[in-house]
C-alpha cells in the first residue's frame, strides 16, 4: 500500500486544478478566437445584417450573435452566394469548430461528426445536418434570417 503524505497530496492537488484552469482558459481563448467582431453589425431578435466587404479575400467567417451562445458560421458560396450555419452539432449539442488545417468541414470536437460547409453530415454519429439559415443581400449588406 502506497501512502502519500498529506504535503505531497496537496502538492499534486494544486498542480492538478492549475491545469485544469489553465485547459479551461485556453479553451475560452479559442472559442473567442474564432468569432469576428464586425463592425457595422446591427442585430435584432429576427435577423443580424453586416457588411459584406467583412470577408475580404477569405471564404468565411464566423460571427457571434446575441441569440444563440454558439457562433454563426457563413460561407461563401464559389456562385457568389452565402450560407449561414448554426455551428451547434446536431449530436449532442457541442459547438463545432472549424479545422485550423482543413476549412472545407465543420468538425465537432466531443465525439467527432463532421459537416461539410453547406451545414450536411459527412460522419457521424450527428444524423441530422446543421440548423442552417436565409441570407439575402441588401445595400452591400449580408443579413441573416433568423426564423
Amino acid at each position: 500500500m502506497n501512502i502519500t503524505s498529506r504535503r505531497e497530496f496537496l502538492k499534486q492537488a494544486g498542480t492538478f486544478g492549475a491545469c485544469v484552469c489553465c485547459m479551461g482558459a485556453m479553451s475560452l481563448l479559442d472559442s473567442c478566437a474564432a468569432s469576428k467582431n464586425i463592425s457595422g453589425t446591427t442585430e435584432t431578435s429576427e435577423m443580424i445584417s453586416f457588411p459584406a466587404s467583412s470577408f475580404r479575400d477569405q471564404n468565411f467567417i464566423t460571427l457571434q450573435t446575441k441569440k444563440f451562445e454558439e457562433p454563426i458560421f457563413i460561407g461563401k458560396q464559389t456562385d457568389g452566394s452565402y450560407v449561414a450555419l448554426r455551428m451547434l452539432c446536431t449530436h449532442r449539442g457541442c459547438t463545432v469548430k472549424v479545422p485550423k488545417e482543413n476549412a472545407d468541414k465543420l468538425v465537432c470536437p466531443c465525439h467527432g461528426s463532421e459537416f461539410s460547409t453547406q451545414g450536411i453530415v459527412l460522419k457521424g454519429p450527428a444524423m441530422k445536418p446543421l440548423q442552417s439559415f436565409q441570407v439575402t443581400t441588401l445595400n452591400k449588406n449580408l443579413i441573416i434570417h433568423f426564423n
